[in-house]
């Protein structure tokens, strides 16, 4: 199951299977599902989901976040951050876990950020009561990613990355967006990302009736982001996309994005 988004800047319906402990000592994490609804591209409505819970979310059980810091899981995971999946199994104090890491973040479609698992590491720990007491197994596989379908109308403007570099002012973080026109001549250029705590507008001044970005072309900027805008690599934020066309036609349509290397 890819990754599609983690958790929306804007406000979420959310549905939440709450920790539940038995007797047994069985018990479920929250699967999240639905999220963040905006006005997307050409007026559709998009719903972004989400499931599995980081390594650092509060809500991970003893047992679980005991696993992820086990000696044998780290050895596996290389120290890297692994989403809880869910439990697969479970009898009496015995319990099957899965953890999936994702790969790099992509834009198949041009307006929607996908993540998809890369490896899984599976792992039958024995619980003594909430607590985990030791691991008999763990195995780790390569996961086949899925290929991904585009349902959603094309856009004239498609996102390629959003990325935090590394800085050039100490404390003070920058953003570079990079975007891609598939098939027009695009004469002006804006985006507007809706972050933690305010905006962050890109305005794209190379890009001109002058000196249009050509069908195929890609643009890229980078700024730093000021103030009190703020910023993590596991949140979704709505983009607005305006500007121009080669010829007078306008357009503006929301897409979301995902900051890589937060």
């Amino acid at each position: 199951m890819r990754r599609r988004e983690a958790r929306g800047s804007w406000t979420w319906p959310l549905v939440v299977l709450s920790t539940l402990l038995t007797a047994a000592g069985v018990y479920w994490i929250y699967l999240a599902e639905g999220g963040v609804t905006t006005v997307a591209p050409l007026g559709q409505v998009e719903s972004v989901t989400t499931t599995g819970t980081p390594c650092t979310s509060d809500s991970l059980s003893s047992a679980v976040a005991g696993v992820e810091s086990a000696p044998q899981f780290l050895s596996l995971s290389g120290g890297l951050c692994y989403d809880y999946m869910g439990e697969e199994s479970g009898a009496g104090q015995t319990h099957v876990y899965r953890f999936y890491s994702f790969g790099p973040i992509s834009y198949p479609c041009g307006t929607s950020p996908v993540q998809e698992p890369a490896t899984e590491i599976k792992v039958t720990a024995v619980l003594d009561g909430t607590n985990l007491r030791n691991i008999t197994s763990i195995s780790e596989e390569a996961v086949t990613a899925a290929s991904e379908t585009c349902t959603s109308a094309a856009v004239p403007v498609q996102v390629v990355s959003l990325v935090s570099e590394e800085v050039t002012i100490p404390a003070v973080p920058q953003l570079n967006l990079t975007l891609y026109s598939p098939s027009v001549q695009v004469s002006s250029l804006k985006a507007v990302v809706y972050l933690d705590g305010g905006t962050e507008n890109f305005q794209f001044q190379s890009v001109t009736p002058s000196s249009p970005l050509a069908s195929g072309g890609l643009v890229s900027k980078t700024q730093i982001v000021i103030g009190t805008v703020a910023f993590n690599g596991r949140e979704i934020y709505p983009m607005t996309v305006s500007g121009t066309l080669v010829g007078g036609s306008t357009f503006s349509y929301t897409v979301h994005v995902q900051v890589a290397g937060a």
